[in-house]
């Protein structure tokens, strides 16, 4: 089957792979393809991101629901230039959005409380989705999840948008 994988400068290109072939094989044919060997890549630094989601090598394509025609993101901007701590900063910011962070790399990541530093301490209840993206609590909450375990950032992802901030901003 064929499935696209898509860099975070948005140059895309097919791969052919089958649904038992682990991630990590799949990392091999990404740097060995045209896109890897003009960029250099190495296997260790590329990273392969489905739905939000940074894929374990050991597992397969099959485990993550991959099918014919879908594309994953590669993951490969600390190898393009950009510092380690700026590619995490962005891809939190961005909800490991890759085209986003790859966005804010390019335009600067949206700080938090711009508008109102003075309101800082005293953070209101975000009461939409962009508040709460915004929200600098909630950006360090996510932070502190990540770096504890990587993959409660999805469950708490999740979460998240079971529990709509305007269905309670009316009780604050």
């Amino acid at each position: 089957m064929k499935i696209k994988l898509k860099t975070l400068k948005g140059d895309a290109f097919e791969c052919e792979v089958t649904p038992d072939m682990p991630i990590g094989k799949v990392k091999e044919l990404a740097a060995a393809s045209d896109h890897g060997t003009k960029g250099g890549w190495e296997v260790e630094g590329v990273k392969l991101i489905f739905q939000g989601k940074v894929l374990d090598n050991d597992k397969d394509l099959a485990s993550y629901n991959i099918n014919e025609g879908d594309f994953m993101a590669i993951d490969n901007l600390v190898e393009m230039g950009y510092q380690r701590e700026q590619v995490q900063a962005a891809m939190v910011a961005a909800f490991m959005n890759p085209d986003r962070a790859v966005q804010y790399l390019e335009e600067g990541i949206p700080q938090a409380g711009d508008e109102g530093d003075e309101e800082m301490e005293d953070e209101p209840t975000p009461s939409t989705w962009p508040e709460l993206a915004a929200s600098p609590s909630f950006l360090a909450e996510l932070a502190a999840i990540r770096d504890a375990k990587p993959e409660g950032v999805s469950a708490r992802r999740r979460a998240t948008h079971r529990h709509d901030p305007r269905r309670h901003s009316a009780s604050s």
